[in-house]
């Protein structure tokens, strides 16, 4: 009795090591899911602000278009903004494209707030190859746009070669002005044009 006792007693402390190992392996188990997790947390936050500035720019060179307006011909004026800005102070710009290809490349025009709405009517002249727009919820009304889809020539986009105070620079967008005011009398003068 003594030996199946003794048997019975070595079966139940290998029994009972092996229920204590099996703790200790869950135990080490869950610890080291546990810091495994962390770990990998910790390196994906450490990626994320190591890339925050480029992930920022990404988002920052990104821009909400304002409004889009045909202007006939497969003719379109693209009205865009920043989607990050600061102060109240929202950047806007403009960029024409002609069947698809961009005529003019994004050009800055003013800033508003971020929740001004915009509205804007076309004028047309001399069988639509000049277009001029006005932006109609602006007080008091003004041309944001003329554009010259002969010529090429978009105001108020300068060329690399001008400066905008030159008389010279002064007189062509006055002549363009001209041009669409005979066939529209009732477009108000911009103020760049005033001497």
């Amino acid at each position: 009795m003594l030996l199946a006792r003794s048997g019975l007693t070595r079966a139940l402390d290998g029994y009972l090591r092996e229920s204590e190992m099996t703790k200790r392996q869950a135990l080490w188990v869950i610890l080291g899911g546990v810091g495994g997790v962390c770990i990998v947390t910790f390196i994906l936050v450490g990626v994320l602000i190591y890339n925050a500035g480029s992930i920022v720019g990404y988002l920052c060179d990104q821009r909400d278009t304002i409004a889009t307006l045909d202007v006939h011909n497969q003719r379109h004026i693209i009205f865009t903004a920043d989607i990050c800005f600061e102060n109240d102070s929202r950047p806007f710009y403009y960029e024409v494209r002609e069947a698809g290809r961009l005529v003019t490349p994004a050009t800055y025009i003013g800033n508003d707030n971020g929740n001004e709405p915009h509205a804007y009517a076309t004028f047309y002249a001399e069988g639509e190859s000049l277009v001029a727009v006005l932006e109609t919820t602006a007080t008091p009304q003004r041309i944001v746009i003329m554009e010259d889809f002969k010529s090429g020539e978009s105001w108020p986009r300068l060329r690399e070669n001008e400066v905008a105070r030159e008389e010279f620079v002064k007189q062509k967008w006055q002549g363009i002005f001209d041009r669409l005011r005979r066939e529209n009398p009732q477009l108000p003068k911009p103020e760049s044009l005033n001497p």
